[in-house]
């Protein structure tokens, strides 16, 4: 995941996540997720906010689903889905969870 997303090719990292998601025994942790969204948030995609949205929402239902901490997104997520916005002029459609977490206090 992690090289073909620092080679910019956030569609095959996302394919190699999903892989990891449907095969038993195998889970993603926390740097597999993040990657891929960081990797969609710098890309030249048009609609990388939706993937680096889908991907948040993918992350936080299996830390919910598998009682896993270390899955739920920190800040540094929420930062990188938000500059996936930002890069493309969409500042003013953040979602404001987005925002809410990125301002919450620790």
């Amino acid at each position: 995941i992690d090289a073909f997303a620092r080679r910019g090719r956030a569609q095959e990292a996302e394919r190699m996540l999903r892989v990891m998601l449907s095969t038993p025994g195998v889970e993603p942790n926390s740097v597999s997720f993040s990657s891929v969204i960081n990797a969609w948030s710098k890309s030249d995609a048009s609609d990388a906010p939706s993937h680096c949205r889908r991907l948040l929402s993918d992350m936080k239902e299996l830390a919910w689903t598998t009682n896993n901490n270390g899955l739920k997104p920190n800040k540094i997520v929420y930062q990188t889905v938000f500059d996936a916005y930002e890069r493309r002029g969409l500042g003013d459609e953040v979602p404001k969870e987005i925002l809410q977490q990125i301002t919450q206090k620790e």
